[in-house]
């Protein structure tokens, strides 16, 4: 393992690859809907910030500290707005 990922408690671990596989899934979406016409940017950032709005639904349901030390729903949520975002701006900016 890596030095970053060696310093996370084990739950935190399991977030960060669940994680992963949760952007893995996103991404094959998107070359599916991009199979079928849609655009990828638009596509991406729309299945990013469904998962963000999902994860954050779950972490109020389940009362989860957002002050965790360890990683909970809400860092994920964070994460995946980050990247819907990103995606946005650099779709406004390059295509």
């Amino acid at each position: 393992m890596s030095g970053w990922l060696c310093a996370l408690d084990a739950s935190s671990r399991w977030r960060v690859g669940f994680f992963a596989i949760k952007l893995a899934i996103t991404g094959l979406f998107t070359v599916v809907l991009r199979a079928g016409g849609y655009p990828p940017v638009e596509s991406l950032a729309l299945l990013c910030g469904w998962q963000s709005l999902f994860l954050a639904s779950i972490a109020l349901i389940q009362r989860q500290n957002p002050q965790s030390s360890a990683l909970t729903g809400w860092d994920e949520s964070a994460a995946f707005l980050g990247i819907a975002s990103l995606v946005r701006l650099a779709g406004a900016a390059f295509w």
